[in-house]
């Protein structure tokens, strides 16, 4: 009788993903330019899609696959929220926060069972942030834009349903901490608003769906 073929994670791969994502946001008044300070001016929760590639490799030693990857999702998750200031007259300002991209950089650690693989990772993340401000008139007041590094830790499954192919599922938590953004005027708002630096507290969920081509001898 043939023997029983074990699959052999050992290798490199290139793929692709898409899925949703969700986040929290909090923006705090750093310089007491509106409210006292750490007065928290929004507190969004930013969803949407994203959708985007990653690369890695694979070392199988027994069941056991430990490998890095990076990945890169183009994404729209955004919200709006709104507050009222006492400058110029009572006004409402509308804010919003949005996440156009998120990378991730992460070492994982697998346990195989044949062609299945369930795995655990973490490493450090990346995400683009824009932030505006605009008056009840729709005018944009001010805006801030910021690139923030953090931690991510994660898990998910994968299984390989070919010899170069294969599937995986996972869910990553991104933890950004506090950052602090300056938001300066716009042309369009001049002598109608204010520089003001807002801390920011932000963190992100994602949920992704992938495919992935290996390179096999």
């Amino acid at each position: 009788m043939a023997p029983v073929s074990v699959y052999n994670w050992t290798g490199c791969y290139i793929g692709g993903h898409v899925g949703g994502g969700w986040a929290n946001k909090k923006w705090s008044d750093a310089g007491g330019t509106f409210f006292a300070p750490g007065t928290v001016l929004a507190d969004h929760d930013p969803d949407g899609f994203l959708g985007g590639g990653q690369i890695g490799c694979d070392y199988q030693t027994g069941p056991w696959v430990f490998g890095v990857e990076g990945q890169a999702s183009w994404s729209n998750l955004e919200k709006d929220s709104t507050f009222t200031i006492q400058f110029f007259g009572t006004i409402p300002i509308t804010t919003r926060s949005e996440i156009d991209f998120i990378a991730t950089a992460t070492g994982r650690v697998g346990y195989a069972f044949d062609r299945a693989l369930i795995y655990a990772k973490g490493g450090v993340a990346w995400a683009h942030d824009k932030y505006s401000a605009f008056r009840s008139d729709g005018r944009l007041a001010a805006s801030a834009s910021d690139t923030p590094a953090g931690w991510t830790v994660g898990g998910g499954g994968e299984y390989a349903f070919a010899p170069n192919w294969s599937a995986k599922v996972e869910y990553n938590f991104i933890d950004f901490g506090t950052n602090r953004n300056t938001f300066t005027c716009t042309a369009a708002a001049a002598g109608l608003c204010v520089t003001a630096p807002i801390d920011i507290y932000q963190h992100i969920h994602t949920v992704k769906v992938g495919l992935n081509y290996r390179f096999r001898s």
